[in-house]
């Protein structure tokens, strides 16, 4: 009997049944939970990321261009390596680095701003390898009083908005960075 649906199965799903709402309620909660647990181990495909991650060693910047797009930026590293600089989201969230040789076509794509490459940047950096390393800043602000200027990059870790804050001093060296939570509008 295909498609038919007998009287002991329509009590089954009655929400009001004792029997049915607990075992229904159990199942519920287990899937939800299972879902959650799911979700914190394995995120859902970012299409951005799989954009990024579909580029192959030695591809051509033409044939970079026409699968990812035009780049925000180009620079040249001071090896001499072409960078092609994609950033994305309100005020730079995401900030994709690939960078070319020009004889053997693209070396790397990865995301920038992340904490692990942040952790690279040292005192006596110069402002130009901080800025290879992880692209233009949001905001640049200046506090001649103290002699020093502040670099400013909003990320995400994890589900939280940050800020890295790179210190430099008037000659245009990293004296210091630090993290800093963005703080939610009251």
């Amino acid at each position: 009997m295909s498609g038919a649906v007998d009287a002991r199965s329509l009590r089954m799903m009655r929400l009001d049944s004792p029997r049915t709402s607990r075992r229904g309620v159990l199942r519920l909660a287990g899937a939800a939970l299972a879902a959650f647990l799911c979700s914190a181990c394995s995120p859902m495909e970012d299409p951005l990321v799989r954009k990024f991650q579909r580029l192959t060693p030695a591809m051509v910047p033409a044939d970079v261009r026409a699968q990812v797009g035009v780049p925000t930026e180009e620079t040249e590293a001071a090896d001499g390596r072409l960078l092609w600089w994609y950033v994305y989201g309100p005020q730079g969230f995401v900030t994709w680095r690939l960078a070319f040789d020009r004889a053997s076509g693209l070396l790397e794509a990865e995301q920038v701003l992340t904490e692990t490459r942040f952790k690279r940047i040292e005192p006596g950096w110069s402002r130009e390898q901080v800025l290879e390393l992880i692209g233009r800043p949001r905001l640049v602000e200046r506090y001649p009083a103290l002699g020093e200027t502040v670099m400013i990059w909003r990320y995400q870790d994890r589900s939280y908005n940050k800020f890295l804050n790179v210190y430099l001093d008037p000659e245009g060296r990293v004296k210091r960075w630090q993290f800093e939570l963005e703080q939610s509008a009251p």
